[in-house]
């Protein structure tokens, strides 16, 4: 929960998807512009007001703008510290590139594969 204007809202979204082999974690955290726009997303069609009643971006939360690059940056010192690590930046290799590639086009382009249950 973030505090903005005094009031606790939600600032990060969150699920999980547990099975005997794997665990998928998938978060969100709006940065900036208006979180009301994300209403057609969600179940149960809430209105952009009531939206913005209850959820935040982390621009509001801080009171001052911040971009992708800062919100990145700071993720990965604090994670950094918390797991005693030490990041090297590298370059992907042409195997890797290659391999991106075929996925984006054998699952990720393709609607029925992305749309499957």
């Amino acid at each position: 929960m973030g505090q903005m204007n005094g009031m606790r809202k939600k600032l990060v979204g969150s699920a999980q998807q547990r099975r005997v082999d794997a665990v998928l974690q998938h978060g969100s955290l709006p940065l900036i512009g208006d979180i009301g726009r994300i209403c057609h997303y969600l179940v149960g069609a809430p209105t952009p007001d009531e939206v913005r009643a209850h959820a935040g971006t982390l621009s509001e939360a801080i009171g001052q703008p911040i971009t992708w690059r800062d919100a990145a940056d700071v993720w990965a010192a604090t994670f950094a510290e918390t797991l005693n690590l030490h990041w090297v930046a590298g370059e992907f290799s042409p195997a890797e590139l290659a391999q991106a590639q075929a996925l984006r086009q054998s699952r990720y382009a393709n609607v029925e594969w992305t749309r499957r249950r």
